[in-house]
């Protein structure tokens, strides 16, 4: 994803700790011409439902679609200190990222 002068990066790690239990890790990159930001996040999911059969893919989406407004608001915050512009990303389609 691009943001005017800055490029970011996601990736997510899956790790399935037990039966419908799982550890995910987000990794967002943002490249900006003097400033390189990372921020990791990790968290812990269990799933539970009448029925298991989405189970792959709503973890897959789901969870960056949990994490994700935490890293958006955590990238501003750090990036809004005196005499530096703000990095704001834009919200990403979930559903689209793989």
């Amino acid at each position: 994803m691009e943001n005017g002068d800055c490029k970011a990066d996601l990736q997510r790690n899956i790790t399935k700790t037990d039966e419908h239990e799982y550890d995910i890790e987000l990794k967002l990159l943002v490249n900006k011409s003097d400033l390189l930001v990372v921020v990791i996040t990790k968290a812990h999911f269990v799933y539970e439902a009448e029925t298991y059969e989405k189970e792959e893919s709503i973890i897959k989406t789901n969870t960056v679609a949990i994490m994700f407004p935490f890293i958006r608001s955590q990238v501003t915050l750090l990036t809004t200190q005196p005499g530096m512009t703000p990095i704001v990303l834009p919200p990403i389609n979930t559903t689209k990222f793989e």
